[in-house]
């Protein structure tokens, strides 16, 4: 997984990073909980190869949308740093608790509604405010 987000995050992503990458990685990153959910050996293996392509499109590109609004890049790094360390320990209980069929579609559904809340910001392409 290191290697291939190493590779697209520093050799594709960075010159790409947009809110419409933002939205495709999200919907992405449904598609990679949903498959990781499944009990198919080789959806797993198809899971964790997406979740890495789409999850390095995720930091990128909300940094560029973030500093596109005006908002703070200290603040989205520590929201960030703050997600890496609850997250786990949330999702892990989850995992404990119900399984991973439960806790990756419910990963899944968090990943997909994050794409109606940004649509809601009405942003153009480069993540600057639509008027």
């Amino acid at each position: 997984m290191g290697v291939i987000m190493a590779i697209m995050q520093g050799g594709v992503v960075r010159k790409r990073a947009s809110c419409k990458l933002l939205l495709v990685g999200l919907v992405g990153l449904g598609v990679a909980f949903y498959l990781l959910s499944t009990d198919s050996w080789k959806l797993v293996y198809l899971g964790i190869i997406l979740k890495a392509v789409f999850a390095s499109c995720m930091v990128p590109s909300f940094n560029v949308v973030a500093a596109n609004l005006g908002i703070n890049i200290g603040r989205v790094r520590a929201v960030g740093a703050m997600a890496r360390a609850i997250g786990p320990v949330l999702f892990c209980g989850l995992y404990w608790s119900f399984g991973a069929k439960i806790c990756f579609s419910i990963g899944a559904v968090a990943m997909v509604s994050t794409v109606g809340l940004i649509n809601k910001l009405k942003l153009d392409n480069d993540g600057k405010k639509d008027n």
